[in-house]
């Protein structure tokens, strides 16, 4: 697709497609807001590449917040995939929590891999900090 590309390394793309705004991802997934259009310019009074419904406009921190909400699940996503790759149990994920189930034998050890996992991202993730902690528990405690 052809758009406007913004922040640093051009990580987010933003097109029009027939009546739909995309939006493009680090990850590469795509967000799409139907029924909206990217306004241009027109005057003082107006803003730059200003999204708006025809209910009226989308506001930037509803827009951010979507954003940042979306590359935090495909940030997640990767981490399930990846601990299930390495034969970790995914039982349970809330939000930014990971709960694997595993043997007491075995749970130091996946404890650490896990937490491996979720220190590393994808490379669309280079330059962002990623830190993670756990604990082992027989229940689940927030």
């Amino acid at each position: 697709p052809e758009g406007s590309t913004v922040g640093p390394g051009d990580l987010l793309m933003f097109w029009n497609n027939e009546g739909t705004v995309n939006v493009q991802l680090p990850s590469g997934r795509v967000l799409y807001y139907p029924h909206a259009v990217i306004k241009k310019k027109m005057n003082q009074y107006d803003y730059d590449n200003q999204i708006s419904y025809r209910h009226g406009p989308l506001w930037g921190g509803s827009l951010t917040e979507n954003i940042v909400q979306a590359v935090a699940r495909d940030l997640l996503v990767h981490w399930i995939l990846k601990a299930e790759e390495f034969g970790l149990p995914v039982a349970l994920h809330i939000y930014d929590e990971i709960l694997a189930v595993s043997s007491t034998i075995y749970a130091e050890d996946n404890l650490k891999t896990l937490m491996n996992i979720m220190r590393t991202g994808p490379e669309w993730t280079n330059g962002l900090p990623l830190a993670a902690e756990g604990e082992i528990s027989k229940t689940y405690k927030k």
